[in-house]
């Protein structure tokens, strides 16, 4: 679905608005949006993906979409509303799929004084295997609520396609956020493990829109327009956590604490720098442990060279043990600027002896529909520490061993955290 002002997408003076229907693997999809801000510019990346329709149990449901779109109130307001509703034909309430009351939906100045056209359906990026129909019936536009009076349920922690009790949600039930609220303090969508993000070492919350360069947040709000250009376009809204290597600096992290889990997913995407290159030495990407870094109880991921690019190799335990499963995982150039979805599952060892901890790694690039399994050992010999047993503290990036030769930055967007499967 979309509309727009004058002009579709970038021939437009006013924004458009889309919904798209986004791959969530195995045939299923996830509902997101997007939307220009106008001034002839283009679509920003999609946001707020939901999940949609299950191919195996959705076939041949009527569903009921509802759609509230407002225009900015005035150049620059950003009040624009976006907000959208869906119930299948067997349900007496709505759910709600997405919420954003600070859209820069853009009014051209000439006019027409709002939306004035779109579109159903339209065209499919993923082609259909054999041939497929969709109906439509019972069309309404109107300027008042079409919710009524039905309850709307705002979905929390639970999948919205999922009967409780029908197998594991793909959505966190212990943490998540997207830093679109421009804090690491607090607005987290989901908090249930009491995370906290710890002091920003050279890294910040950025803002870009393909438009606007800024930091927006560094160890408390600040406002600081960045004049070069940039790219930090995101995979999921506009703003993301940057990890910037300055030349020659070998040091960038991002650490967190929470309440101990013994088992824990682990998802978020991560963009790999647009000039990226790999020295000759290790260089860490993600780390976590109980009460003791690099001992018992610890898994670490670093990368290694490989032909320009790098190899990703773990730790079960830190440095107490080598370096395991080297697999390859970025291509120079190829991966330059490329956006990845990180699925890391950690499972303790139910006893001293017992050697079964779990250690998972699996990567999907941002074009692809399944994850792969870079690495997986469910018979880990280091995962368990006597005491307080569990997974507390953990980091993002870290030490370049050998630094980048020129200023490098990282982006990590959508970090989500459950007991569950995130695959």
């Amino acid at each position: 679905f979309s509309m727009w002002t004058d002009g579709y997408e970038g021939s437009g003076v006013g924004s458009t608005f889309w919904l798209s229907m986004e791959s969530a693997g195995s045939g299923n999809s996830n509902l997101a949006f997007t939307y220009t801000t106008g001034n002839n510019t283009g679509s920003r990346g999609m946001q707020q993906h939901t999940p949609f329709i299950n191919h195996q149990r959705d076939r041949n449901r009527w569903m009921k979409i509802v759609i509230h779109l407002k225009a900015e109130s005035s150049e620059n307001a950003d009040d624009g509303v976006i907000e959208t509703w869906r119930r299948w034909s067997d349900e007496d309430t709505f759910t709600k799929f997405h919420e954003k009351f600070d859209a820069p939906l853009r009014l051209p100045p000439g006019g027409p004084n709002g939306f004035k056209e779109g579109y159903l359906f339209g065209w499919a990026n993923g082609e259909y295997t054999e041939d497929t129909e969709w109906l439509l019936d019972d069309f309404q536009v109107s300027t008042n609520s079409l919710i009524n009076d039905t309850v709307v349920i705002v979905p929390d922690v639970e999948d919205p396609m999922t009967p409780t009790g029908t197998g594991p949600s793909t959505l966190p039930n212990m943490y998540s956020n997207s830093f679109e609220q421009g804090t690491l303090t607090e607005n987290a969508t989901v908090n249930n493990i009491d995370l906290k993000w710890e002091r920003n070492n050279k890294t910040s919350l950025v803002y870009g829109d393909n438009v606007t360069n800024k930091v927006i947040w560094n160890n408390g709000k600040v406002d600081i327009p960045i004049s070069d250009e940039r790219d930090w376009s995101t995979i999921d809204g506009d703003v993301s956590l940057r990890f910037r290597y300055s030349s020659g600096d070998a040091m960038t992290e991002q650490r967190l604490n929470f309440e101990q889990q013994t088992e824990m997913w682990i998802r978020y995407w991560i963009r790999v720098p647009n000039n990226y290159s790999h020295g000759s030495l290790n260089n860490k990407f993600f780390s976590i442990w109980g009460s003791t870094y690099d001992s018992l109880g610890c898994v670490t991921w670093q990368t290694r060279p490989s032909s320009g690019g790098s190899s990703l190799v773990f730790q079960d335990g830190g440095v107490i043990s080598g370096e395991d499963q080297s697999t390859p995982f970025i291509s120079i150039p190829n991966d330059r600027g490329r956006w990845m979805q990180v699925v890391i599952h950690l499972k303790m060892a139910s006893s001293q002896s017992s050697n079964d901890g779990i250690i998972q790694f699996y990567r999907r690039w941002e074009s692809e529909s399944e994850f792969t399994k870079l690495h997986e050992k469910t018979n880990a010999n280091n995962q368990w520490e006597s005491g307080s047993l569990g997974y507390r503290r953990a980091y993002f990036m870290g030490w370049a061993n050998d630094p980048y030769k020129v200023q490098t930055e990282w982006l990590v967007d959508k970090v989500e955290i459950s007991s569950e499967s995130l695959l």
